[in-house]
Order: C-alpha cells, then sequence, then structure tokens
C-alpha cells in the first residue's frame, strides 16, 4: 500500500509508542529516567543501608506512578519492567559470549519475539 495513503499504517503508528515518549520526557524532567534505564544503580544495601532505602523508596515510587498512568492492563507489565531489562542484558551477555561456531544459533535467538530469557536460549543452544 502507498504510504501516503490515510489507510497506510506505518510499524510506528501505534498509541504506545506515543505513551512511552511521553513517560519518558515526564521521568527525564524529574531526573528519575535513571531508575528505569539502570543508569541510577542500586547502592550496596550491606554497605550503605540508609542509601539504600531511600534508592528502594525512589524506584518504588515511579513503579506508582507508572502502573496509575497506564490502563490496569498494562500495568502488571509495567511491574515486570525492570525485570525485563535485566533479563533482557543477562541474554545479550550470554550471547556474545558464545564463540563463532554459534552465530547461526545467537542469529537466530536474536529474531525471536519475544526474546527468550537465558534458561531458554541455553537449551536452545546446548
Amino acid at each position: 500500500m502507498d504510504p501516503s495513503n490515510p489507510y497506510f499504517f506505518h510499524p510506528s503508528d501505534h498509541p504506545g509508542h506515543m505513551l512511552s515518549k511521553l513517560m519518558i520526557h515526564a521521568l527525564i524532567a524529574k531526573n528519575k529516567i535513571g531508575f528505569i534505564d539502570g543508569s541510577i544503580q542500586s547502592p550496596p544495601k550491606k554497605d550503605k543501608p540508609s542509601e539504600f532505602a531511600l534508592w528502594n523508596q525512589c524506584k518504588i515510587m515511579i513503579l506508582s506512578w507508572l502502573t496509575h498512568s497506564v490502563e490496569p492492563d498494562l500495568a502488571k507489565g509495567v511491574i515486570h519492567a525492570k525485570t525485563t531489562h535485566h533479563e533482557e542484558d543477562q541474554l545479550m551477555q550470554f550471547l556474545m559470549g558464545l564463540n563463532d561456531t554459534y552465530n547461526t544459533v545467537r542469529t537466530n535467538i536474536l529474531m525471536m519475539s519475544p526474546l527468550p530469557n537465558v534458561r531458554q536460549a541455553y537449551s536452545l543452544v546446548i
């Protein structure tokens, strides 16, 4: 279909994309995006318990903002977003650690949607 046609849907034409951009802008404005993108790391709980408590309080407040600003069906996914981000990082570490013999398997895993967790990827490799 012709992209100039009003019935044409571009892959980026979805409401979640706009919501995501607005939420990111709001978090940047409040200087809290680091809790979402992982750039503000959790301080060590044992070494700095009071700093960890403040960090955790901020993280929970941000998750609360996010869950209350989206539809209830989407809120469940917001709660698990950080876990998903961490799992994807672990998967990338695992896949990039494979030697060249596994290039085909690595490529196939990276093309999967949704991405598997590390355990599932490992079982596909062996």
